[in-house]
């Protein structure tokens, strides 16, 4: 009897502390007393039973930590490369997995600060752009409001702002056409060179004057367009147009008022030639308030 008593008294001890460990999550300190317990009483079922359970959980974990080894990887992969969203969501994800890891928390607290110090430079380059934009849109100067306003949504390509301010200015101009200069569709293959003649533009508003041009890169590259004007047989000036790869039509707004021989000499003709391109046209328009 007292043997019997001796011997429940130690599986009950071996029992009791291997269910502390089982909870504490010491799987390999839990397995030792169940052990000691089942060898105590091989009779019992109830150590068994916990020792199989710490094989299964340890068969989990050992898949969790694949999968949560993998999403460091990818998270590290992506915050070298600056995919700065990206990693987050890979380190979310490993965090999913083993909540308690400090590395990952680590890591998505660094990421959030970088993101948060982006979005800012977004918000102030996004604002000077449209600041600048709002400035020549005041003073008139549409193609520098444009280029500005297309900056701006270049940055955030979600706002309507810029977009619409865009719209006005091709709104407002269009409304002064004074010059049509093409009625159909005309390409214009590298190199080749377009010439239009017209009566010469009136003088007042010469200076807020504005050809406008829409057209579409049939090419497979970035290239230039230059765009000159004169009278009779002389050229008397001329821009250089940066025609960006693309798959559909632009507008490019060209200011002409702030060349002196455009506002002081009566031209009467206007020339398109691509260099490195082709380049469909299918609007051609002198515009003057």
């Amino acid at each position: 009897m007292a043997a019997i008593a001796e011997t429940e008294a130690s599986y009950q001890a071996a029992i009791t502390q291997a269910d502390q460990y089982f909870t504490e999550e010491d799987w390999e300190q839990a397995r030792v007393e169940y052990q000691n317990a089942s060898q105590l009483k091989p009779e019992e079922t109830y150590p068994a039973d916990r020792l199989n359970e710490i094989v299964k959980i340890e068969k989990e974990l050992a898949e969790k930590k694949v999968k949560y080894d993998k999403l460091i990887a990818s998270g590290d992969a992506h915050f070298n490369a600056e995919n700065f969203h990206e990693a987050k969501n890979s380190y979310a994800g490993a965090l999913e997995l083993f909540p308690v890891e400090p590395y990952p928390q680590g890591q998505i607290r660094e990421v959030e600060a970088i993101i948060l110090a982006e979005l800012e430079r977004i918000k102030k380059e996004y604002n000077k752009a449209i600041s600048e934009g709002d400035r020549h849109f005041a003073s008139k100067i549409y193609d520098n409001a444009i280029q500005y306003y297309n900056l701006a949504s270049q940055i955030k390509p979600d706002e309507a702002y810029p977009k619409d301010q865009i719209a006005e200015i091709t709104r407002m101009i269009e409304e002064n056409v004074v010059v049509d200069l093409i009625n159909t569709s005309v390409t214009i293959e590298n190199n080749g060179i377009k010439k239009y003649d017209f009566d010469p533009v009136p003088r007042q508003g010469r200076k807020e004057s504005y050809v406008i041009i829409k057209a579409e890169n049939k090419s497979d590259n970035d290239f230039r367009l230059f765009l000159n004007y004169g009278k009779g047989g002389s050229k008397n000036g001329g821009f250089v147009i940066n025609i960006p790869k693309s798959t559909s039509s632009r507008s490019y707004v060209i200011r002409m008022g702030g060349q002196y021989k455009w506002s002081g000499e009566d031209n009467n003709w206007l020339s398109l030639q691509p260099e490195g391109g082709s380049l469909q046209i299918s609007m051609f328009q002198i515009s003057q308030e």
